[in-house]
């Protein structure tokens, strides 16, 4: 048993080694925004990774996690140890998280969604489908629409000077007309 629980977890460290920097900062804010809540009174670790996407885009990284997250036996307080062991019989969540990273600053977080639920509790469809849509919402916060290539030459353009005209809305005084 104590070969088994040591394969798991090297496992589970191997899987979190090959993460990416911003995939693993998507767990810990997902984490953190969890015990934050009023109604968590114990502290949540993260189990496994079950589908990740990164996808890179003009003005940042979009993030998309689903990952299961476990009770442990340590009180959800501040200090709490970091090391704390799972609880027996704990309760399981099935998390999904969406993160949109500032590209030049990837620590500036643009816009997230997190959602978690009982492991056990039936997905409802309009649920899901509601969480889907508030990930692409992130997904496509700060998105620029333009042409292909048209970002290769447009930060080397001069900004444009425009000469202002003021035009008067006031009839012209009524010229006599000659027969």
């Amino acid at each position: 048993m104590k070969a088994l629980l040591t394969l798991g977890l090297g496992l589970l460290a191997l899987a979190a080694a090959s993460r990416s920097p911003l995939q693993q900062r998507a767990v810990d804010l997902t984490l953190e925004e969890f015990h934050r809540q009023s109604h968590v009174k114990w502290m949540y670790k993260e189990q496994a990774v079950d589908e990740v996407t990164e996808t890179e885009q003009h003005m940042g990284t979009f993030v998309r996690l689903r990952f299961s997250i476990s009770q442990t036996q340590c009180s959800n307080r501040p200090g709490s140890r970091p090391d704390c062991p799972l609880k027996r019989g704990g309760r399981k969540l099935k998390c999904l998280a969406c993160v949109k990273f500032n590209f030049d600053s990837p620590a500036t977080v643009l816009d997230r969604h997190v959602y978690c639920q009982p492991e056990r509790q039936p997905v409802v469809q309009e649920t899901e489908a509601r969480h889907e849509e508030q990930c692409r919402a992130v997904q496509q916060e700060y998105v620029e629409h333009h042409l292909p290539g048209g970002m290769s030459f447009i930060h080397n353009i001069e900004p444009i000077k425009i000469r202002t005209m003021t035009v008067s809305l006031e009839p012209k005084p009524a010229e006599h007309n000659q027969h």
